[in-house]
């Protein structure tokens, strides 16, 4: 079970689909993972050190209704060199995280 979701902090947008123009957080489950992605993407300050917010499982979904208001469409997951990881729209989560914790 996911403990907490980490989003990674930047001062541009971190993942946008271009065909649609759709905005997307950029959120990890696994903070390893997470630096890894920034330091490949240039996201970290001048020492190499990442900027992110962890939060658990059920204040990050209480947010949720925040990132629309700011335009975001979804959240994408877990993407890095290797792996495209998975995308979902904000209406969509509760259903995920409602699936997950019924099934594990």
């Amino acid at each position: 079970m996911i403990g907490a979701i980490s989003v990674l902090l930047a001062h541009r947008p971190l993942a946008q689909i271009r065909a649609e123009r759709i905005n997307l957080v950029k959120a990890f489950t696994d903070v390893p993972k997470l630096q890894a992605f920034a330091k490949a993407n240039g996201l970290t300050d001048e020492k190499g050190e990442v900027l992110f917010l962890s939060m658990p499982v059920p204040g990050f979904m209480e947010k949720l209704g925040n990132y629309q208001v700011l335009g975001v469409f979804g959240i994408h997951f877990n993407a890095d060199a290797r792996d495209a990881g998975f995308y979902a729209s904000l209406p969509q989560l509760a259903g995920i995280r409602d699936f997950v914790c019924k099934n594990g």
